[in-house]
């Protein structure tokens, strides 16, 4: 039998399983000051060029992310 040890983290619960597993229940998930403004900064990296491909979505993800949120 495996047991699964839930575990406070700064931005809510998580839980942890016997190999190392990590659960993560959204509902007990809520971003905390210090993550909001780590995602906010911007990457000061070396200019890579593959920095603008991370906010283009292909028409199949459009389509998907469209389908996903009518679900719920």
């Amino acid at each position: 039998m495996s047991f699964w040890r839930k575990e406070k983290i700064c931005c809510g619960v998580i839980f942890k399983g016997p190999d190392n597993e990590v659960l993560i229940y959204p509902k007990l998930l809520k971003p905390c000051s210090c993550r909001k403004s780590a995602m906010k900064l911007p990457a000061n990296g070396s200019g890579s060029s593959d920095s603008g491909s991370v906010t283009s979505i292909s028409p199949l993800e459009e389509d998907t992310n469209s389908n996903a949120s009518s679900i719920f």
